[in-house]
């Protein structure tokens, strides 16, 4: 037998012909599928002429299957009920069943963030897994292939490839922080913030900072004394010393309380950071994605101090 021109093939001609195999009656079949007894003999001529075998001839009072017809036909309904799986449209999504893991890449800058979404997951969807993932090298990557579901990132943000998605949230404003009983309270103002020490976040870089360049702009000057690697260590270090941080608020949440610190306002004016969520553009027909998205959105709505538009990027 030749070869078959899989490009040339009518998918449909297969379920006729599966329909015929089933009824062993063109009428039948024809009525099954809702179509004309012509339209249906013309399939099966169709097949005949490209499968180059009868498949399917009257015989008495039914159509009987040739040899090949019987084999073809005990391999095709397996194949049929899988494709039909395959394109069925997805199961609906239902939050308080599902079991699926969902994970989500931020810098501990946002980790007040973290017990919140915990919170709304846990009473929305409580079967469910969350998994708070360390910002891969290249998050943008992860998205792509499927390692992470969603990052909260500064925007915008350099060199986003095409495949991603981004939904602005909004803006987090800037404050100081120090312990409440900080000697440089009683007199807060441009002069305080530029004599005592600060802590910063982050390594030695050359890259002038956001608050640098807001500082310098007011002629201010910050006198870094400590630096720490984590935003985690910034609440514990300032309840120790005199130091004094100049921190999106998002990075205190929930901390001043518990570590005695008060918030300060900045004496001169700076820039807020601008935030959004990341995902891979492919994954937006999975409705549970979906919803995890707009769970993070509502965890993350008491961090943003102003809507979006009028925000910049920025680094502490």
């Amino acid at each position: 037998m030749n070869d078959v021109d899989l490009k040339n093939l009518d998918l449909n001609l297969l379920v006729v012909f599966d329909t015929l195999m089933g009824t062993r009656s063109v009428s039948q079949a024809a009525h099954q599928l809702s179509r004309t007894q012509s339209a249906i003999s013309h399939a099966l001529e169709r097949l005949r002429q490209q499968l180059n075998d009868p498949l399917l001839v009257r015989q008495g009072g039914e159509m009987a299957p040739s040899p090949f017809a019987v084999r073809l036909h005990a391999q095709l309904q397996p194949l049929l009920k899988q494709l039909a799986q395959l394109l069925a449209p997805p199961e609906e999504f239902v939050s308080s069943s599902t079991q699926r893991r969902f994970t989500v890449a931020m810098r501990d800058f946002l980790a007040g963030l973290f017990p919140d979404l915990l919170h709304l997951l846990q009473a929305r969807a409580p079967r469910a897994q969350l998994e708070w993932l360390l910002v891969p090298g290249d998050v943008f990557a992860a998205l792509l292939a499927g390692e992470l579901d969603v990052f909260i990132g500064p925007m915008p943000l350099a060199n986003m490839p095409a495949g991603i998605a981004m939904q602005a949230c909004g803006g987090l404003q800037w404050s100081c922080f120090a312990r409440s009983d900080h000697p440089g309270l009683a007199h807060w103002g441009q002069d305080a913030w530029s004599r005592w020490p600060h802590l910063m976040v982050g390594v030695v870089d050359a890259t002038p900072s956001t608050v640098e360049i807001a500082a310098r702009e007011a002629g201010c000057s910050r006198q870094v004394q400590t630096r720490v690697p984590l935003f985690s260590a910034v609440a514990p270090a300032l309840a120790n010393s005199d130091l004094i941080a100049t921190l999106p608020r998002a990075v205190m949440h929930g901390s001043l309380g518990h570590w005695g610190l008060v918030e300060l306002p900045i004496p001169f004016p700076i820039e807020p950071i601008g935030h959004a969520i990341y995902w891979a553009r492919r994954l937006e027909g999975d409705a549970g994605l979906a919803w995890f998205r707009a769970q993070v959105k509502s965890a993350l709505e008491p961090f943003v101090d102003i809507a979006v538009g009028g925000v910049a990027i920025g680094r502490p």
